[in-house]
């Protein structure tokens, strides 16, 4: 009982580090938050990080805010290793659970040009929206634009690259219905 009490303490500690590097970009909405180890929080120009109570992120997450703003809603819980990148905006609601290595992206890069480097075109952006009571399993990526309805499951080893309506099972690559719950 006395290591785990020490494991969220370490978690705030953490927490505290990381709003005291980010000053006025990271709002916390509550007290009950954990942070695993190796997580990486970066909010870059114009970028905002706003997370409500009882977040938790595991070990070696990784949170990039790249003049956008990423708001996680009310409880919800990261596995290892996963990843949200927003260049537009990412917003997160209630009550989720997202497995090992889920990757969120608000972008693509641009390759239409053929006189230039690909790395050198930029992006398309376009913000997502995860509603709650998700479960987004291991593995699953989501891109830019993607609007996922409240009470949805996503297999493990999905891409999600169009919105999923609400009380649907969906997986695959591209990620499909395969049935209403």
């Amino acid at each position: 009982m006395k290591k785990f009490k020490i494991k969220y303490l370490f978690g705030i500690l953490r927490l505290i580090l990381i709003k005291f590097i980010n000053l006025n970009k990271f709002n916390i909405k509550g007290f009950r938050y954990f942070i695993g180890k190796n997580v990486d929080i970066n909010i870059n120009g114009e970028g905002m990080l706003s997370i409500d109570d009882k977040v938790y992120l595991s070990n070696n997450c990784k949170i990039e805010c790249d003049n956008a703003n990423i708001e996680i809603g009310f409880n919800n819980y990261f596995n290892s290793y996963c990843k949200i990148v927003a260049l537009d905006g990412v917003k997160i609601g209630d009550n989720n659970i997202f497995g090992p290595n889920v990757s969120i992206y608000d972008h693509n890069h641009k390759y239409e040009s053929n006189d230039i480097l690909i790395c050198k075109q930029g992006f398309n952006t376009s913000k997502v929206n995860i509603g709650s009571n998700v479960w987004i399993a291991a593995n699953v990526v989501i891109t830019k634009g993607v609007n996922i309805g409240d009470r949805v499951v996503v297999g493990a080893n999905s891409v999600v690259t169009n919105s999923l309506e609400s009380n649907g099972l969906y997986a695959g690559s591209p990620a499909k219905l395969i049935k209403k719950i």
